[in-house]
């Protein structure tokens, strides 16, 4: 569930600049997966057995800032490539 996330998350930030309105677009998106899986966990799938409670997302963590890191990168590219002003 994570990497549909992390996928979706990639296209909106890396290519701001290019496609705003993907923004709105992935946040019906999110919106739409969080209600599946809510449906999925609440009546198709059982409780599992009591798991071990973690405390971070894990290396989720480190791959959302190197997103965030190439997104400013590339988003700074596209406006300055595309701009007349240079």
């Amino acid at each position: 569930d994570y990497m549909e996330i992390m996928i979706q998350f990639g296209y909106v930030t890396l290519f701001a600049s290019a496609y705003p309105l993907a923004s709105l677009i992935m946040a019906g998106a999110v919106w739409m997966e969080i209600r599946s899986d809510m449906y999925k966990l609440t009546h198709l799938c059982q409780k599992p057995l009591a798991a071990e409670r973690i405390h971070t997302i894990g290396i989720w963590k480190q791959i959302l800032q190197v997103m965030v890191w190439s997104s400013c990168l590339t988003n700074c590219l596209l406006f300055g490539f595309t701009s007349d002003q240079m």
